[in-house]
């Protein structure tokens, strides 16, 4: 993992996701990308915002940035470096641009945290980037803080698992970590079995053999809840799913399924886009 892209509001949640973030690029020896999305108000009178109004905003969130890489830099033990970029522009195409541009390993987003309201990280736009970005994007909840990953939960549906899994992330991260990989699956009452399932799961059986990976079948309506529990059962420090389309585990992704999930982990939340 060589770069890392992290957005911040300045607020308190997303300096979890910033410290986090920091943290991770210093476990890696990463570059640290620190990015800020100022948006001028779009006036609702007839009189357009002067210049000047322009002008103060831009200045003001270029001095809130160089304030947060000053104290990044205070906090940088190990030397990583880190760059700040900032636009006037949707959160979600300054992202794709840098994603096109400097091709990050990984894009960095926070959450107001556990159990909250559906509202996020610089508005809506962290499930905006979750659905759109094809790239990498980590979660991180406000009362997340960075700790060496021991357990890595892996949701799976079962579906295309050779198209599908992050099989070169997934080996990097438990041989990086040294960590152990749980594959999760809920289901409720057969409901998402198909003829394809058997074949499908010992696919992926041989394809995560070398990380010998623990399996955990779980029984629910409500696949959020289900995982959630299981994740403060067990422990696991990082989640990692697949927002796959023209599938049951969309679900996650879509509505309020994806606030859920977002919203009922405490753990960082790793979401990677089919292949």
């Amino acid at each position: 993992m060589k770069k890392i892209v992290v957005c911040t509001d300045f607020s308190a949640n997303a300096k979890a996701a910033v410290n986090y973030a920091l943290s991770l690029a210093q476990f890696y020896g990463a570059e640290l990308m620190l990015v800020h999305s100022y948006m001028v108000p779009v006036p609702v009178s007839e009189i357009p915002p002067s210049i000047e109004m322009y002008e103060q905003i831009k200045k003001d969130s270029e001095l809130q940035l160089e304030r947060a890489k000053l104290e990044l830099e205070e906090k940088n033990k190990t030397g990583a470096t880190i760059s700040t970029h900032l636009e006037n522009e949707n959160l979600l195409i300054i992202l794709e641009e840098l994603n096109k541009k400097i091709k990050p390993d990984l894009f960095v987003l926070g959450t107001r945290g556990h159990r909250d309201f559906v509202d996020v990280l610089v508005g809506s736009n962290t499930m905006k980037v979750v659905n759109h970005l094809p790239a990498p994007v980590l979660i991180v909840p406000s009362a997340a803080t960075f700790k060496p990953v021991k357990k890595i939960g892996f949701a799976c549906d079962f579906d295309k698992v050779v198209e599908t899994t992050p099989l070169d992330l997934l080996n990097k991260l438990v041989k990086d970590f040294d960590a152990e990989l749980h594959v999760i699956n809920v289901d409720y009452k057969n409901k998402h079995f198909t003829p394809d399932t058997p074949e499908q799961s010992m696919l992926l059986d041989h394809l995560l053999f070398k990380m010998k990976p623990r399996y955990h079948f779980l029984e629910g309506k409500n696949m959020a809840e289900i995982t959630e529990v299981f994740v403060e059962k067990n422990q696991i420090d990082l989640l990692i799913t697949i927002p796959k389309k023209h599938s049951f585990f969309e679900k996650f992704f879509k509505g309020t399924h994806t606030r859920q999930l977002v919203y009922h982990t405490n753990i960082p939340l790793l979401c990677i886009h089919e292949k």
